[in-house]
């Protein structure tokens, strides 16, 4: 693989909130729909006003929670990220080194 860097002025608050998303998304991902099963078969992980979530409704919330979770922190964490970066390339040059893959190999 090779390496190529990137010299920019900033980031839009679109591509910062994609890489928030897929992270946070991906990563709670996993551990909410274990969770989700569990609360199915009657562990009381899940509460909705003082009232537990049990059966099928659990599993159903703990999956429907990893996207909410994963917006809303991937909208606050854009906003104060992009902020940063804002202030931050007002002074320097943002530069990023990422990995390409053999498909997009310079031809």
């Amino acid at each position: 693989m090779t390496k190529k860097t990137i010299i920019s002025k900033g980031v839009t608050f679109g591509s910062l909130f994609k890489i928030f998303f897929l992270g946070l998304f991906f990563s709670l991902g996993i551990p909410l729909l274990v969770l989700g099963v569990l609360a199915m078969f009657g562990n009381h992980i899940f509460f909705w006003n003082n009232q537990v979530i049990l059966g099928i409704k659990g599993l159903l919330f703990g999956i429907a929670l990893a996207p909410s979770i994963a917006i809303m922190m991937g909208f606050i964490l854009s906003a104060i990220v992009g902020f940063g970066l804002w202030l931050y390339t007002r002074l320097f040059f943002l530069r990023v080194t990422f990995k390409l893959r053999s498909s997009f190999s310079d031809e």
